[in-house]
């Protein structure tokens, strides 16, 4: 079960990937497009269990060229958060993108609705959420 979410950045989610933690944490690391991805490697130390690597550009667009989040994307991601949160073991969600600050938030916006139907992580203390992510992650969570 899925405990918590929060959102970190590319640089803060790597060093904590280094470091041993008592709670066990799954990852959501979102990418650009042709960008490298976040180095976070699953390890009985850091007690990373899973990181869902994707990649789509920072767009609220829907056009196709942009290369924002498409539904397959938001499908993964909910397919990985249901997947965890109908587990027994608990765990803490970490989302991630480059800058922590427009698509992991909308997507960790997203994620905290569907759980806890609260998505002011998403929508407090002047954050930019991207809304394309946080409709298209919602919507694929909502459904069966």
């Amino acid at each position: 079960m899925i405990k918590s979410v929060q959102v970190m950045n590319k640089k803060k989610v790597e060093e904590f990937a280094m470091q041993a933690h008592d709670k066990t944490y799954i990852v959501v690391s979102i990418a650009s497009k042709k960008m490298n991805t976040a180095f976070i490697v699953p390890n009985t130390a850091s007690n990373i269990k899973e990181v869902l690597f994707v990649s789509f550009n920072d767009t609220d667009m829907t056009n196709f060229e942009l290369g924002g989040i498409t539904k397959k994307e938001a499908k993964q991601i909910s397919d990985f958060v249901k997947r965890y949160n109908n587990e027994e073991n608990e765990v803490e969600l970490i989302v991630q993108c480059e800058a922590g600050l427009s698509r992991s938030v909308g997507t960790a916006g997203a994620i905290s609705k569907y759980l806890f139907n609260d998505d002011s992580i998403a929508f407090s203390n002047g954050k930019t959420p991207n809304r394309l992510c946080y409709r298209k992650v919602l919507e694929e969570l909502m459904t069966d």
